[in-house]
C-alpha cells in the first residue's frame, strides 16, 4: 500500500489521540483520590486501590488484545476496546460504593489495554528505521504532556464538580475516537496470524524469553514505575502532608511532570548523536545518583515542597530518556507478531507498575522518605536487570 505524506501524518495523529487516553485514564482523577476516599466513608489505601486495579486490568487486557488484533485485525479490536472503555466510563460515575469502582477501574483497565497495544502496533505496521524512532519519541511526548495537563484539569473539575467529572470526560474522549477511527483509519495489518491458542502460546514464550527483548522492557517498567508510584503517593503527599488544594495540586504536577517533557526534548536532540544503549546508559546512572541524594536529603528534612519538585521533576527527566529508547530497541525484534510483541510488553510493564504502585498503596505520606525509598529501589533494580541482560546478550 502506497503511503503518501498525508496517509502518514493522518495515522501519526490518531496514534497519538489513542495513546493520550491511557495517560489521562490514570491522571485526571488524582486530584481527587482524597475525595474518593472522602465521598465513599473509604481508607486510603482503597482510594489509591482504584489506580493500581486499573493497571492491573490494564496487564490483563493487553495479553488478550495482542493476539486478537494480530488475528482480527487492528481497526476492529481498536474500536470494540474504546467501546467498552466508554461503558466502564460511565459505570465508575454510578458506582454506589468503592468495591464496585474498584471493578468498574479493572474493566477500564482491560479496555484501556486495547488502545494501548494497537497503537504502538499500528506504529511497528506503518512506520520503519529513524521514522519509527521518531514516531515512538512523538509517543512518549504524547504520553507525557497528556499526564502533565491532565491533573491541572482534574484539579479544576475536583474543585468545581467532583469527582465524577473526570470520568464523565473520559468516556466522551473515548466515544469521540471510536467515531473517528471508525469512519477515518485504515486497517494496517499486514500478515494475519490464524488464531490458535498452541500459536499463541509459543509466540508469547518466543517473547518472554528473549533475552534483548527483557533488558528493555523490564527496563521500562521498573523506571516508568517511579511516575504510577509518584501519581499514587503525591495527592496524598502535597494535599494531605503539604496541605495544597486540588487545583493547586494539579500545577505542582504540571511543574514537577514537566521534566518528562524535558527529557523527550533531550531525546530527540541526541537521537543523531547517540545511540539507543548510549542514551540509557547514561540516563539509568544519573537517575540513580538522583534517587540516591533524595534518599539521602529526605531522612534529614520534613517534608518541604521545593526539594520534592527538585527530585521527582530531575528522576522525571532521567525516566524520559530512558522510555523512548528501550521502545524503540524492542519494538522492531518480532516483525511478524506486532501485536503479541507489544501485548507482552505492556504485561510486563503494568504488572511491574501495579505492584509498585500497590506497594505505594500501603506506604505512608506524612514525610518524602518513603516515596524517596521506593524511587530508589526502583531505580536500582532497573540498572540491574538492564545491565544483567544485555551482558547476556553480548556473551
Amino acid at each position: 500500500m502506497l503511503k503518501t505524506q498525508y496517509q502518514k501524518q493522518f495515522v501519526l495523529g490518531l496514534i497519538l489521540l489513542t495513546t493520550v487516553l491511557n495517560g489521562i485514564g490514570m491522571d485526571i482523577y488524582a486530584p481527587s483520590l482524597p475525595a474518593i476516599s472522602d465521598y465513599f466513608n473509604a481508607d486510603q489505601s482503597l482510594a489509591k486501590l482504584t489506580v493500581t486495579t486499573y493497571i492491573l486490568g490494564f496487564a490483563i487486557g493487553q495479553l488478550l488484545m495482542g493476539p486478537l488484533c494480530d488475528s482480527f485485525g487492528r481497526r476492529r479490536i481498536l474500536l470494540i476496546g474504546l467501546i467498552a472503555y466508554t461503558i466502564a466510563s460511565v459505570l465508575v460515575v454510578f458506582s454506589p460504593d468503592i468495591n464496585f469502582m474498584l471493578a468498574m477501574r479493572l474493566l477500564q483497565g482491560i479496555a484501556a489495554a486495547a488502545g494501548s497495544v494497537i497503537a504502538k502496533t499500528i506504529a511497528s505496521d506503518y512506520f520503519t528505521g529513524n521514522d519509527l524512532r521518531k514516531v515512538t519519541n512523538y509517543m512518549v511526548v504524547a504520553w507525557t504532556i497528556s499526564p502533565l495537563l491532565a491533573p491541572v484539569l482534574g484539579g479544576y473539575l475536583q474543585n468545581y464538580v467532583g469527582w465524577q467529572a473526570g470520568f464523565i470526560l473520559l468516556a466522551l474522549y473515548a466515544a469521540l475516537l471510536v467515531v473517528i477511527i471508525y469512519l477515518y483509519l485504515p486497517e494496517t495489518q499486514k500478515h494475519i496470524i490464524k488464531f490458535n491458542t498452541t500459536t499463541i502460546a509459543s509466540n508469547y514464550r518466543s517473547i518472554l524469553t528473549h533475552k534483548t527483548f527483557l533488558a528493555y522492557v523490564l527496563c521500562i517498567t521498573f523506571t516508568g514505575s517511579l511516575v504510577v508510584v509518584f501519581s499514587t503517593m503525591s495527592p496524598f503527599l502535597i494535599q494531605k502532608t503539604l496541605a495544597y488544594s486540588p487545583v493547586a495540586y494539579g500545577y505542582i504536577v504540571l511543574l514537577i511532570g514537566s521534566g518528562c517533557f524535558v527529557g523527550s526534548l533531550i531525546n530527540s536532540a541526541l537521537i543523531k548523536k547517540l545511540t539507543p544503549d548510549q542514551a540509557i546508559i547514561y540516563a539509568i546512572i544519573s537517575l540513580v545518583v538522583t534517587e540516591l541524594l533524595f534518599v539521602i536529603i529526605s531522612a534529614f528534612i520534613e517534608p518541604n515542597l521545593f526539594v520534592l519538585i527538585l527530585f521527582v521533576f530531575v528522576s522525571l527527566t532521567c525516566v524520559y530518556l530512558i522510555y523512548p529508547n528501550c521502545m524503540m530497541q524492542y519494538m522492531h525484534l518480532f516483525p511478524m507478531m506486532g501485536g503479541s510483541n507489544n501485548a507482552s510488553s505492556g504485561f510486563l510493564t503494568s504488572l511491574g507498575i501495579a505492584f509498585a504502585t500497590l506497594v505505594a498503596s500501603l506506604l505512608g505520606t506524612k514525610t518524602m522518605l518513603p516515596l524517596a525509598l521506593i524511587f530508589l529501589s526502583l531505580a536500582l533494580i532497573s540498572a540491574l536487570v538492564y545491565f544483567y541482560f544485555i551482558n547476556s546478550v553480548e556473551q
